[in-house]
Order: C-alpha cells, then sequence, then structure tokens
C-alpha cells in the first residue's frame, strides 16, 4: 500500500527483518506519511465493513473486460482492476489519451520507457463507484477513435 509515497509491507517478523536488511531498494526509502497510512487503515476499514464493494468491483470489472473485448480491444488479462488496452505504439497510446480526455474519458496513455518498446497501452482503471453506463461511455469514445 502506498501509493507513490512510502510502502508498507505486511508479513513475519522474520521477512520483514530480510526485506529491512537485504532489499536494496528499501535502503533509501522513507516510512509512508501519516495520511497515507491513516487513508489505507481507513480504506481497509470500509472494505472490511462493505464487502459488497469489493463485489461491485468485481463485477463492474467483468463488465469492462467483456465489454472491450467485444469491441475488439486487446485487454491484457489481470485479476486487478486496472484493464490494459494494448495499443502497441507509444504515440498512439499518448494521442489516443488525448483525444479521449477530449471525449469526457480520463485515460492514461503509457508507452516505452515506462512498458517495453511496442507494447504501448492506453491503462483504464475501473473502480466500485463506476457504473454500466461509464464503462459503455468508454467503449463509445474508444470506437470514436
Amino acid at each position: 500500500m502506498g501509493g507513490g509515497a512510502g510502502g508498507f509491507v505486511a508479513g513475519s517478523n522474520r521477512a520483514i527483518e530480510l526485506l529491512i536488511q537485504r532489499g536494496r531498494p528499501t535502503l533509501f526509502s522513507n516510512a509512508l506519511p501519516i495520511t497515507v497510512a491513516c487513508s489505507a487503515d481507513k480504506a481497509i476499514e470500509i472494505t472490511l465493513r462493505e464487502p459488497q464493494r469489493v463485489q461491485r468491483l468485481k463485477d463492474n470489472v467483468a463488465y469492462a473486460r467483456t465489454k472491450l473485448k467485444d469491441a475488439g480491444f486487446e485487454v491484457l488479462a489481470s485479476p486487478t482492476a486496472i484493464c490494459p488496452i494494448i495499443v502497441h505504439d507509444t504515440a498512439k497510446a499518448i494521442a489516443m489519451s488525448k483525444r479521449l480526455l477530449e471525449l469526457g474519458v480520463f485515460v492514461i496513455g503509457f508507452g516505452y520507457p515506462v512498458v517495453p518498446e511496442g507494447h504501448a497501452r492506453l491503462r483504464c482503471q475501473i473502480s466500485a463507484a463506476h457504473t454500466h453506463q461509464h464503462v459503455d461511455a468508454l467503449v463509445d469514445a474508444l470506437k470514436k477513435l
């Protein structure tokens, strides 16, 4: 957990000590800012209290993957809420991302060196707050491109 500001690992004391002593990337890292740690704690609390949110997320992801594939897009298989659409060319991914924003859809384009050359993608992140109408709008905007 963390998202761009420190990190958190849960594990046995032995595993954590091994990471601290041998994990070279952790040598110069910082602890999570308190705001990030508190936000993560609250997110876990809400998830445990309202498991229907997790089910809604899973349902939304399944719906999005199906709609994107049915529309002819190459979506990488993944158990996560990130649905990467492979477009191969970095310039194309960036241009598509900009055009999608003009159409009211926020999707980030990634290319080399963030991903391997020739594997540029649009990174669609699905959430429990999305509706089928949101996903349909994404697919409709992609079709316009």
